[in-house]
């Protein structure tokens, strides 16, 4: 079989661990090894602005997760609903709601009456 193409098998490194081959055996196209190459940027800044309100900005937060999972849970009173308490499911809707003006002791409030409901409920 003098007519069959000699089989070469990639060099291996001082530790024994063979290298990539260096060409493509069906192609005969030279393989170039590449490096990757990786730029430096400046980290971003991240500190919290000189006026910074804890409390403003868990409220910012958090409401608006609180009051989705609140509209979500009352879903049968409509989309279009309007505060009122006509009604007990919704004079409980009204007083699950976390409005801007709340302060620390009303969102407290808010979120344990409505804790028991909604974070054991599948929606």
């Amino acid at each position: 079989m003098s007519d069959s193409l000699p089989i070469t098998v990639p060099p291996t490194t001082d530790t024994g661990t063979q290298l990539p081959p260096s060409s493509v055996i069906a192609t005969g196209a030279t393989l170039t090894p590449s490096a990757a190459t990786a730029t430096a940027t400046a980290p971003p800044d991240d500190s919290l602005p000189e006026d910074y309100d804890p409390f403003q900005h868990l409220k910012q937060v958090y409401y608006p997760q609180h009051n989705a999972a609140v509209a979500l849970f009352f879903n049968d009173l409509g989309s279009d609903w309007k505060p009122n308490i006509a009604t007990a499911r919704s004079s409980l809707r009204v007083a699950c709601t976390i409005t801007p003006d709340d302060n620390e002791l009303l969102i407290a409030m808010r979120h344990r009456l409505c804790r028991k409901w909604y974070w054991n409920y599948s929606y």
